[in-house]
């Protein structure tokens, strides 16, 4: 099956993380990313049903791998997610320069193997979940000299995929191949049993059951709920195009 590149996709995961205040709430995510969320799912069932992708799954925001992007470090591996750095202002401009559904190999040259990455990783139909943060390191790349090299900004883990690949892509009518049935969105659904709005509690890497929402301290709550919301506009920007 040919795929299809999605800039609308990445420019809409892209602007919802810009410039919106958000309010956290108690229980699971605020309303303004909530909707954000919900456009970004529509896009994903809109590039199915073009291209007859038949286990597309709904994008749902995960607080665990909120608060494990913000606890990145430079030796952290990852064997459930993959951490997608969000596309900077240049390339934002790059993306809408792009024709919806065009040249794969064309949209490389032009946005950079790191800035085509992220798109294919954001549209791809096995990956469920995502959680946002912002990073600020200097790390030492393996096998190349020099001064550290500074990773800064928003980054997204988008799971439960650690690697993703063309056999990834099911043909056929969009919801036709969903392991866990299809969700009232029409995308496969994700979490079977729970709503996103209702989960207070995650079980992290160790089987602990963590509060994530509830932990912090109440500057800290209001800044992750900030970058969230910032990086969740950089998203949404990326389907609108």
């Amino acid at each position: 099956m040919k795929r299809h590149f999605s800039i609308g996709i990445l420019l809409l995961i892209c602007a919802h993380w810009a410039n919106s205040a958000a309010i956290p709430v108690k229980r699971g995510i605020d309303e303004q990313t909530r909707r954000e969320l919900a456009e970004i799912n529509n896009e994903r069932k809109a590039l199915a049903e073009n291209v007859s992708i038949a286990n597309m799954h709904e994008l749902v925001y995960d607080d665990n791998l909120e608060k494990r992007a913000s606890q990145l470090t430079c030796e952290t591996t990852l064997s459930d997610a993959m951490a997608v750095p969000m596309p900077t202002e240049e390339d934002m401009a790059k993306m809408r320069s792009l024709p919806e559904g065009g040249d794969q190999e064309k949209a490389k040259q032009v946005l950079g193997v790191l800035v085509y990455y992220a798109v294919e990783v954001l549209i791809n139909p096995e990956q469920s979940r995502v959680g946002c943060a912002t990073i600020n390191l200097k790390c030492n790349l393996p096998g190349v000299g020099g001064p550290p090299v500074p990773l800064n900004g928003p980054i997204c883990l988008v799971g439960p995929k650690s690697s993703i690949s063309k056999s990834d892509y099911k043909q056929g009518p969009p919801g036709s191949q969903c392991p866990k049935g299809n969700g009232p969105s029409g995308l496969c659904r994700s979490r079977p049993d729970q709503r996103m709005d209702q989960v207070d509690q995650i079980k992290d890497g160790s089987g602990r059951s963590d509060k994530f929402q509830g932990e912090s301290a109440d500057g800290q709550k209001e800044d992750n709920a900030s970058n969230r919301s910032s990086i969740f506009a950089l998203l949404l920007i990326v389907f609108l195009i």
